[in-house]
């Protein structure tokens, strides 16, 4: 018996009759309790032979018998039984998920797909194979940081292959920058770059500065560029910096962070000076902005 989803091919020899001899072959689901039909009527049949009886129902258990019959139409017993059950078709298509592992490396996930024995997979932006599995997970690694991958999945058994999972796509996470470094201090701004941690270009990059270790932050700036410059400040105060990269899909790395740097102090104005006697003078002045310790 050779078996497919709706079909059973059913082989079988003359034992002994004369080429010619007319057999019948009948088939049940229920065992011949009291249903069954007869796909092939009584027939010539010449040497060995292989039917296929087709417009069978899925994942059903069938039961095949045989007979004879001579000339004067006088029918033999049936020969014994033989089953099968016919394969329940392609599976269902299933839904996949995915979670970026690191920024090289994704993971993508799917529910098991009934009577599915294996699991073909394939990128979603070209449909290039990325060969099959027997496994509900799947991880792709040595990729690039920052950029965006995606699979879809389809089940496959003896019966053939389910349709393609809708696409499920993610971006690995972006690399982490280099520590950023001051390139111009004023009295109420610092610029500063940083490097791109080998990101793709495009990649959004966030930048603070806070004056008490980020309890606050005094200023900031989202950038797709590997600097900025933060203005707003007060003179002669220690900030500190950091940065962050994130990816694609908003999720955000650690910080790179940087040492506290003071912007310049600004010039004393207002100067005034009263003569207190022969030796002495008392000046004063506005600071201008500057903190008083």
């Amino acid at each position: 018996l050779s078996v497919s989803s709706f079909a059973v091919s059913v082989g079988y020899g003359l034992n002994g009759n004369p080429s010619g001899t007319n057999f019948e072959l009948s088939a049940s689901n229920d065992g011949f309790f009291s249903n069954f039909s007869t796909p092939t009527a009584f027939a010539p049949i010449t040497g060995g032979v292989t039917v296929g009886v087709a417009g069978l129902q899925a994942n059903t258990t069938y039961t095949f018998r045989l007979r004879a019959r001579n000339e004067e139409s006088v029918a033999t017993a049936f020969s014994a039984t033989a089953s099968t059950t016919t394969y329940s078709g392609p599976p269902p298509a299933v839904s996949v998920s995915a979670t970026a592992l690191g920024v090289s490396s994704i993971s993508w996930r799917w529910g098991l797909a009934q009577d599915a024995t294996s699991y073909s997979l394939s990128q979603s932006t070209d449909g290039a194979s990325l060969g099959s599995t027997t496994q509900l997970t799947f991880v792709r690694t040595g990729l690039a940081a920052n950029t965006r991958y995606g699979l879809k999945v389809a089940g496959s058994n003896l019966s053939g292959t389910a349709p393609l999972s809708a696409a499920s796509n993610v971006y690995t996470l972006a690399a982490a920058p280099g520590a950023p470094a001051p390139t111009a201090v004023g009295l109420s701004s610092i610029a500063f770059s940083w490097n791109d941690g080998g990101n793709p270009a495009g990649t959004v990059f966030t930048a603070e500065i806070s004056a008490n270790a980020f309890g606050a932050v005094a200023a900031s700036s989202r950038t797709i560029g590997a600097n900025a410059t933060l203005a707003g400040l007060s003179p002669d105060t220690d900030y500190s910096l950091r940065v962050k990269s994130e990816n694609g899909d908003g999720i955000a790395g650690a910080y790179a962070a940087l040492a506290a740097t003071p912007t310049l102090a600004a010039i004393p104005s207002g100067l005034t000076l009263t003569q207190l006697s022969t030796s002495s003078i008392h000046a004063a002045w506005s600071a201008n902005g500057n903190p008083s310790d």
